[in-house]
């Protein structure tokens, strides 16, 4: 609902084009001067993104201040986590959980980069092994047991996977 002032300023305003989307939009009569943006979610999450990064682009300095700010403050106070912990359980539960996560995050990465790189290995050994001109059964033999290995050795670390993920769950 509108104040009858509000009213005959929304009819005075002249329609603007939305500077991220490009749509033609009313402006907001209380911010009708400074409003450059459509009140489209989209369009607003692309402003205040912009707007982040310019302020953080002014301002380098910021965290580094802060930083130390905070730093000197816990020294003062320095049971302040420790008490904060007690009197909240349910942060505490949360936050383990959070820590929990990204640890597994972590070291399924890690996991990732290293079976990526003994497939990447192991796939290039077989495809080195060359049949000779002579008895050529030999060479498909070994081509077929480096196959036959490297897809038993993928099975296996998928199930070692799947173990620590339900360990990991159950604490």
């Amino acid at each position: 609902m509108l104040f009858l002032w509000q009213e005959e300023i929304a009819m005075k305003i002249a329609k603007r084009q939305c500077k991220i989307c490009h749509k033609w939009f009313s402006p907001n009569p209380r911010t009708y001067q400074s409003q450059r943006c459509c009140s489209n979610t989209e369009c607003q999450r692309k402003r205040k993104a912009r707007t982040k990064k310019n302020w953080w682009k002014k301002n380098p300095g910021y965290n580094k201040d802060r930083k130390v700010t905070i730093r000197c403050w816990l020294q003062a106070h320095p049971d302040y986590w420790r008490e904060y912990r007690k009197a909240h359980p349910d942060y505490v539960r949360k936050d383990s959980k959070r820590r929990c996560n990204k640890y597994r995050q972590e070291k399924l990465s890690a996991k990732q980069d290293l079976i990526r790189e003994i497939s990447v290995g192991k796939l290039k050994s077989i495809k080195e092994i060359r049949p000779d001109s002579s008895a050529k059964q030999d060479p498909i033999q070994r081509r077929q047991n480096g196959i036959i290995d490297y897809l038993y050795w993928k099975e296996s670390s998928a199930k070692q996977d799947v173990i620590d993920n339900q360990v990991c769950n159950r604490q």
